[in-house]
């Protein structure tokens, strides 16, 4: 996965742009700015969340490890987590 995403930080989205295509690349989201630059995703199958959820970086990795991500965990700006992820656990309390 490329490093790109990260130049995204601290800029403010102005619009979103969402296409779906019957040829490659299958589905796109254009994320416009207030800056008149756009950053594009793009794939074979995107599925997004419904609604904003709590939680901070911590909590995100300790939910990706629940899951089992077994590749490549990026972190933008960079830096580790507060906490080993060996040392992180799945208890939410």
């Amino acid at each position: 996965m490329r490093s790109h995403i990260a130049k995204i930080i601290g800029k403010r989205i102005r619009s979103i742009v969402l296409v779906e295509n019957d040829r490659d690349p299958r589905e796109q989201v254009f994320l416009i700015f207030d800056d008149g630059t756009y950053f594009e995703l793009f794939g074979e199958r995107f599925s997004c969340g419904t609604h904003f959820h709590d939680g901070d970086v911590d909590y995100v990795v300790r939910l990706l490890e629940r899951y089992g991500v077994n590749k490549e965990i990026k972190i933008y700006p960079p830096g580790p987590p507060a906490l080993p992820m060996k040392q992180l656990t799945t208890d939410d309390s």
